[in-house]
């Protein structure tokens, strides 16, 4: 019961060269099932058994909660290294599965089996992020996941290990001081709908901090808990523009089921 109890409490922590593949879901539930009951199933069967079938892996059920996957269901997958996602899945998009999935076939299709109970359709899109620097972050139920992706165009003398020195050892430790409740964790995209574009994730330890610093969706009046980490950043908010000329941004916010 010990390790039960340990298991709830602390989930996974990240850990960098991990591979975080979020996978957003336009559902289409069948007429007598709900939301509820199929994160219900998912929590007590589907993941639990993907899982064990599958090592290396942790699951999270995901709900978007602002931004562009709001009100998606999301299925959160992270493998241990790359070479345990490539294990299961060797090629981007490939339509012939690995030895590895080959041989779990069974479990699987029985899985998708039960889904199709309260599943009538789907439409998936995903990113595969490889994780960059991490302070011990553990990922548990009630935990926001603010995922960003950002479109980044650096000065001309500017290399992109230039700018994630300066991101992951100077500005993202000082913006985790100034904002209690806060982790960063760099992103590199590595397949799918993000590929190739860096990103972010901003993981808050519950709803409630993220409302702290940000109370409403898309507000442009900054609350006063964020004012006040800003001021505090100011000065490495002036030596980022050393780096970016402009960044576009794309984001959900995920909390964890």
């Amino acid at each position: 019961m010990l390790v039960l109890f340990s298991g709830l409490i602390f989930g996974q922590t990240l850990k960098k060269g991990m591979v975080a593949a979020f996978n957003a879901y336009d559902l289409t539930l069948r007429d007598n099932v709900s939301l509820d009951q199929f994160i219900r199933f998912n929590e007590e069967k589907y993941i639990p058994e993907s899982e064990k079938a599958m090592p290396g892996t942790k699951m999270y059920q995901l709900i978007g909660d602002r931004g562009e996957n709001k009100f998606h269901f999301g299925i959160l997958q992270v493998f241990d290294d790359l070479a345990t996602r490539n294990k299961y899945y060797p090629v981007e998009n490939d339509t012939v599965a690995s030895p590895a999935i080959m041989a779990i076939a069974p479990t699987l299709n029985a899985l998708s089996q039960e889904a199709g109970k309260y599943i009538l359709n789907t439409e998936r899109i995903y990113t595969d992020w490889i994780t960059g620097e991490t302070s011990g972050i553990n990922l548990n139920k009630g935990t926001v996941i603010a995922l960003g992706s950002n479109d980044v165009t650096l000065k001309d003398n500017i290399t992109f290990k230039d700018y994630m020195d300066f991101t992951e050892k100077k500005y993202n430790p000082a913006m985790e001081a100034a904002m209690p409740g806060l982790k960063i964790v760099t992103l590199r995209g590595d397949r799918g709908d993000q590929k190739f574009h860096s990103g972010e994730m901003w993981i808050f330890d519950n709803i409630d901090v993220r409302n702290k610093y940000f109370p409403s969706e898309n507000d442009t009046q900054y609350s006063p808990a964020l004012q006040n980490a800003l001021d505090k950043m100011k000065v490495l908010i002036e030596e980022n523009n050393n780096y970016v000329i402009n960044s576009n941004r794309t984001y959900t916010d995920w909390i964890i089921r």
